[in-house]
């Protein structure tokens, strides 16, 4: 048994091209098995064709996923995020129960293909027998005046029966950026594809807001930063709403996370196995079409998160961009403070290394992985910790109440740029 769809690429240069067909190889009781794909023969001889991720070189074989593996990673990138899926699973939910049916039993393919082609993460498009692209839009993609509501339906959705008139709102804006944190898919005040990240219950500081604070700083210490804006909610909360690095204007560029340029990729707390910068560096320097700039770039975002102590630096957190030229870092995202230091990191600055304990110092020895001579590395780490000082400064512009400040010090203010 199998399902199949043809897989669609919106090149740099705005064509939109087929690129081949996937296909979910299932057991006789709908269970997933692989999937694998073909590549179109006209693509293999476009003069801009491209391998999607290391996973699909460039082939007239097919090409199965191997490792028990659901999806190849091109496709994960293209897929929704865990907070997506969590959507369609009600919106699934509510449709079966209209149609008077059990609900249809979802995995990683079936996600793939429901998530809204409008707002689908990079330029891969999907497309049914009929020549349909996947998924139809399921109503106007929302904008800023729609935030209350996105706010009001974040309550639902933890509800056994979800109000589905107010979830609605929320599928609509489907996303595929990863992560598990509430957030959508939205046209912003001046007719742009944005996304905004949501607060949640449990959260223990105003998350989003310090988010915001640590862009600024990042694009001060001269860092290619995805362009956020925060909105404050009250002393307690805000949204912040960033520009969609994969669109100009209406068109898509192709996106690969760093997942999926290392499809051995991982990040094991339990057994201090994890990925590390050197190994993103190798990868980086392998597809880059500009790798000297690239990775002093990287370089230079390594010494942000161990300034500012960011501990969610996964591997799905950084990513490459498609131009005419070839793979590009996409902007910095996902970048925040966290309280604590010397909590678990989760990536390694070199292989074997310690990611609960990084310092400038182990960053400096390791400069050769980045292309980058000692005097080059200690410049842009001083630039970058000059940039870090401006924290309080920056909180206090984006809202942050002055009594919030207190306790950051540690985060902000510490030995770990020292060189």
């Amino acid at each position: 048994m199998s399902e199949r769809t043809s897989v669609w690429v919106e090149l740099p240069d705005g064509e939109l091209v087929k690129v081949g067909e996937l296909e979910n190889v299932v057991n006789p009781r709908g269970y997933a098995l692989r999937s694998e794909f073909k590549y179109d023969a006209g693509f293999l001889t476009h003069p801009l064709a491209y391998p999607l991720c290391p996973e699909l070189p460039l082939t007239t074989r097919t090409l199965p996923t191997v490792g028990g593996k659901p999806l190849a990673g091109a496709f994960s990138d293209a897929s929704p995020d865990s907070w997506g899926c969590l959507l369609l699973s009600h919106a699934e939910a509510e449709a079966a129960r209209l149609e008077n049916r059990r609900p249809r039993v979802m995995r990683e393919f079936e996600y793939l293909l429901a998530a809204p082609d409008p707002t689908r993460m990079g330029a891969l498009r999907f497309t049914d027998a009929n020549g349909e692209f996947l998924s139809p839009a399921r109503g106007n993609v929302p904008t800023m005046v729609d935030l209350p509501e996105l706010l009001t339906a974040l309550t639902e959705v933890d509800n056994i029966n979800p109000d589905p008139n107010i979830l609605e709102v929320l599928t609509r804006a489907g996303t595929s950026m990863g992560g598990a944190r509430p957030k959508a898919t939205i046209i912003d005040d001046r007719g742009r594809l944005a996304m905004v990240k949501l607060p949640q219950r449990n959260d223990a500081w105003d998350v989003l807001a310090w988010e915001g604070v640590v862009t600024r700083l990042g694009r001060a210490a001269g860092i290619n930063t995805v362009r956020t804006c925060v909105h404050r909610l009250d002393a307690d909360r805000s949204v912040l709403v960033s520009t969609r690095f994969d669109r100009a204007g209406t068109h898509r560029i192709g996106y690969l996370s760093a997942a999926s340029l290392i499809p051995d990729a991982l990040t094991d707390a339990a057994s201090g196995i994890s990925t590390s910068y050197a190994q993103l560096a190798a990868s980086v320097a392998h597809v880059s079409a500009d790798p000297d700039a690239d990775l002093a770039e990287l370089f230079r975002r390594v010494a942000l998160t161990i300034g500012i102590n960011n501990t969610d630096d996964h591997v799905r957190n950084h990513g490459l961009l498609r131009t005419k030229r070839g793979w590009r870092l996409a902007p910095m995202f996902d970048v925040n403070p966290f309280p604590r230091r010397n909590s678990t990191g989760s990536m390694s600055i070199t292989v074997g290394g310690d990611p609960s304990y990084r310092e400038a110092s182990e960053l400096l020895q390791a400069a050769d992985m980045f292309r980058l001579k000692p005097d080059a590395a200690r410049d842009i780490i001083a630039q970058v910790r000059q940039a870090i000082t401006g924290w309080a400064t920056t909180a206090l512009t984006l809202g942050i109440e002055k009594n919030q400040l207190s306790g950051w010090e540690s985060v902000f203010v510490s030995p770990a740029l020292d060189t």
